[in-house]
């Protein structure tokens, strides 16, 4: 018989955290952008769309290196 497969322990607060940074996103896409910008000012929500996206995959970055201890991707190659 094989021995059981080890199972990481931060998957699941990894998970959670990844749920909770990306349904916090969801959220202020939905319900915050619409009630800051006129929906008829169509640039200035694509503006903070793109704001909101680049600060939930930094989070999002920053949470996997805390968690994995995976280094962030260098901006040389």
């Amino acid at each position: 018989m094989t021995t059981p497969r080890k199972t990481n322990v931060f998957r699941p607060v990894y998970r959670l955290g990844w749920l909770v940074i990306w349904s916090s996103w969801v959220a202020f896409v939905l319900l915050v952008v619409p009630a800051l910008v006129s929906r008829h000012d169509f640039f200035h929500q694509l503006v903070l769309y793109a704001l909101a996206s680049v600060v939930a995959y930094f989070f999002h970055r920053l949470w996997e290196y805390i968690i994995t201890g995976r280094a962030l991707p260098s901006w040389r190659r």
